[in-house]
C-alpha cells in the first residue's frame, strides 16, 4: 500500500524535437534519465532501464522504457519515458482548429514536433533514494546505522557538534555555525555525549560533522569526521580552510573561482601577469579533472595565495 501511495507526486517534461530526430533523442533522454540517478548514488546494480515490448506500448508512443528500481519485494517503476510522437499536438489542433506546427527557420521546413516525455514519481524516487542509502556495519562490536546519501540529497550537509554544553565552547560554535551555514544546510547539536551524536548524524545521512572541543580554544582548530569513513582530521577555523576540507573529502564541489571556458582560459593566460591571479588548468590535475560539469577544457581562476592559505597543493599546475 504505502508503495502504490507513491506515485501521485510526479516531475514531468514535454521535450519538442524534430519527427526525424525523435528516435534520437529518445535514446539520449533515456541515457540522460539513467546518468542523473547513477549520479546521486543510486548503485548500479539496483536500476535497469527496461524497453517495453511492442504489446505493452501505448497507442500513441512509438518507444517507451521505464527506469526500475530493485526493491525488496523485486523490480518496480520509478519513471518512464516515452516517444509520444505527434499525437498530443495533433490531438490539441483537432480541438482548437489552430495549426501547432513549428517553422524551422533554417530549413525552411514545417512540421509537427513529436514530444519526448521523462515522468518521474518524485516520492517514488526518493523512497529508493532512502532505501539504497541505508546500510547498517558493526563498528567496535555495535550495529551502526548509516544513511549513505549524496552530500546533495542529504537532508543536511554538516553539523556543528560542541563537545560539551559549556558555555566557554558556545561562541566558536556559533563561529564555526555562522562560517558554514551560508554554504550549507547545517544542523546544530548540543545533547548527549558525541558518540551518540555522531549516530545520530550517521542516521540522517549527514556527510560531515565538525566537532568544536576545548583545545579549540587554544589552537582555534575543529575536528572535522566524514560519515562514511569515519576518519577525522584537524582544521583550522577559516571559512577558506573549511571549504577546501570540505572540497578534499567531495569530489564533486567546485572550486571557488572564476570559471573560464576554453577562449576565456587563453586569453587569461596572456593576462594573469597584468591581474595578479593564477590560472590553474583544472584538466591536468587528476582529482579535479571532473569538478567542472565534467568538462576537461574548463579551468579555474584563483589567487595563488589564497590556494596557498587553504592547504591545496597545486604545485606544478600553474600557468
Amino acid at each position: 500500500f504505502v508503495f502504490r501511495t507513491r506515485e501521485f507526486e510526479q516531475m514531468e517534461m514535454e521535450f519538442f524535437v524534430p519527427p526525424d530526430d525523435s528516435s534520437e533523442w529518445y535514446r539520449y533522454w533515456c541515457d540522460a534519465r539513467m546518468s542523473w540517478y547513477h549520479d546521486l548514488g543510486m548503485p548500479v546494480d539496483k536500476l535497469r532501464l527496461r524497453e517495453h515490448e511492442g504489446d505493452e506500448l501505448s497507442h500513441y508512443s512509438s518507444a517507451t522504457a521505464d527506469v526500475e528500481f530493485l526493491f525488496p519485494w523485486g523490480w518496480d517503476e520509478l519513471e518512464g519515458i516515452a516517444n509520444r510522437t505527434d499525437f498530443d499536438l495533433n490531438r490539441h489542433a483537432e480541438a482548437s482548429g489552430a495549426k501547432l506546427e513549428y517553422h524551422d527557420p533554417g530549413s525552411g521546413e514545417r512540421y509537427v514536433p513529436h514530444v519526448i516525455e521523462p515522468a518521474a514519481g518524485a516520492t517514488r524516487t526518493a523512497m529508493a533514494f532512502l532505501m539504497a542509502a541505508y546500510d547498517e556495519e558493526e563498528v567496535n562490536g555495535e550495529v551502526r546505522t548509516v544513511l549513505r546519501l549524496d552530500p546533495r540529497l542529504a537532508p543536511y550537509q554538516v553539523a556543528v557538534l560542541p563537545l560539551s554544553k559549556k558555555p566557554e565552547l558556545i561562541d566558536p560554535s556559533n563561529e564555526v555555525l555562522s562560517l558554514l551555514q551560508p554554504h550549507w544546510m547545517c544542523d546544530y547539536d548540543q545533547t548527549q555525549a558525541i558518540g551518540r551524536r555522531y549516530r545520530r548524524q550517521d542516521e540522517i545521512g549527514t556527510p560531515f560533522c565538525v566537532t568544536i572541543d576545548f583545545d579549540t580554544l587554544d589552537d582555534r582548530a575543529v575536528t572535522v569526521r566524514d560519515r562514511d569513513s569515519m576518519d577525522q582530521e584537524r582544521v583550522a577555523i577559516r571559512l577558506d580552510v573549511c571549504l577546501a576540507e570540505y572540497r578534499r573529502f567531495h569530489r564533486e564541489t567546485q572550486l571557488t573561482g572564476e570559471l573560464l571556458d576554453r577562449s576565456a582560459y587563453q586569453k587569461q593566460l596572456r593576462e594573469n601577469q597584468e591581474r595578479g591571479g593564477y590560472v590553474v588548468d583544472i584538466s591536468r590535475l587528476v582529482n579535479f579533472s571532473e569538478l567542472v560539469d565534467g568538462k576537461r577544457n574548463r579551468a579555474v581562476l584563483i589567487d595563488r595565495q589564497q590556494a596557498e592559505g587553504m592547504g591545496l597543493d597545486l604545485s606544478g599546475f600553474w600557468r
